[in-house]
């Protein structure tokens, strides 16, 4: 193929060193990667289908898996936490994906176990996520995105037949990902795994999932224990803030009932329209605590006896409005920035 495709194989790392910088860095030395016969989804490489199975195999030659100029490319490539979407790391998403870096070439090592040499490299990863996820979650597998070109080249390596070579082999990231097959040191996966069975489908699926479950509950904060995290002085600080707001509910609206209400239904009632259910608790504590307080209408009460006339009482009403009126210019001129629906709402 003369336009290289862009691949990304994860291979199991248990074979990896570890160990923590002074800047609480973790410095790895993992297995990324190997030469000798790959298999790919027809479909998804946009190979043509030979056999009519749906995969192929590929060879990686060593010539072209340890090519100098290839194993260099590895070299200051980001380390990422599972691949891009986009597929690669480029200038514009680095700063959002990259979790750590490589910090050496890849270098060739004989292993006992296969016909077939490692491609080990050393990297640094910051990301304290990244970390206890490789560390406790299962996200112990290495997966390289490279570029590479195929050629249609049938043949025979180490007695297995093989349809395509891989060559001119160009890397652009590594990416910690979950860990393959347990046992299977070797097992390039990809991403649709087209050589498991039922059984082991059923099984690394089940093996995905609690890694997953795992790492998202690591993400939640724990419920506080009621014995360690409520405290008396918290306790007290709840007290009187709900004393305050009864406090200024009352003396703007002295019927108001508060029993059984939580503090922001209480804040709701005493704007009423002015506030909805759009609206946060945030902005419906805020445009609370802006309202002024004026007398008390005990006072007020008192000067209409004095008046002796019946239209104290819309005078009250308007002291009210007054305040509303005065509350909103204030919230206006505060939250010219922001708040914009609450703003609408009180302009009405």
């Amino acid at each position: 193929m003369n336009v290289p495709v862009f691949t990304s194989d994860s291979i199991t790392c248990d074979s990896v060193t570890r160990e923590r910088t002074e800047e609480g860095y973790l410095r790895v030395t993992v297995r990324a990667g190997r030469s000798g016969i790959l298999t790919y989804s027809c479909k998804k490489m946009g190979f043509k289908d030979p056999d009519g199975t749906g995969v192929v195999n590929v060879l990686r030659h060593p010539d072209d898996a340890f090519d100098e100029s290839s194993l260099n490319t590895i070299l200051g490539k980001d380390i990422t936490f599972t691949h891009p979407e986009s597929g690669e790391v480029t200038q514009d998403n680095y700063s959002k994906l990259s979790k750590g870096v490589v910090i050496s070439p890849g270098y060739r090592t004989p292993n006992e176990k296969s016909l077939d040499d490692d491609i080990f490299v050393t990297g640094l990863i910051k990301d304290k996520t990244t970390i206890d996820a490789l560390e406790r979650q299962g996200f112990n597998g290495a997966s390289l995105g490279y570029k590479a070109f195929y050629v249609y080249e049938p043949g025979e390596w180490n007695g297995v037949r093989y349809h395509y070579r891989q060559f001119n082999i160009r890397y652009n990231h590594l990416a910690i990902v979950l860990k393959g097959r347990a046992g299977k040191d070797y097992t390039v996966l990809d991403e649709e795994d087209l050589f498991m069975d039922e059984k082991e489908k059923a099984a690394f699926k089940t093996e995905i999932m609690e890694g997953v479950k795992e790492v998202v509950s690591s993400l939640i904060p724990a419920a506080p224990e009621p014995a360690e995290s409520i405290t008396v002085d918290a306790i007290d600080k709840a007290v009187q803030k709900r004393s305050t707001i009864i406090d200024k509910a009352k003396t703007i609206k002295p019927e108001i009932d508060c029993n059984g209400k939580s503090d922001v239904q209480i804040m709701r009632e005493i704007l009423g329209e002015k506030v909805t259910n759009d609206h946060s608790e945030e902005i419906v504590e805020y445009a609370f605590n802006s309202l002024p307080v004026g007398k008390p209408k005990a006072e007020r009460t008192h000067k209409s006896l004095n008046l002796g006339t019946k239209g104290h009482e819309d005078k009250t009403t308007v002291d009210a409005a007054d305040s509303i009126a005065q509350s909103k210019r204030d919230f206006r001129k505060n939250t010219a920035r922001g708040f914009e629906s609450l703003r609408k709402e009180l302009s009405k």
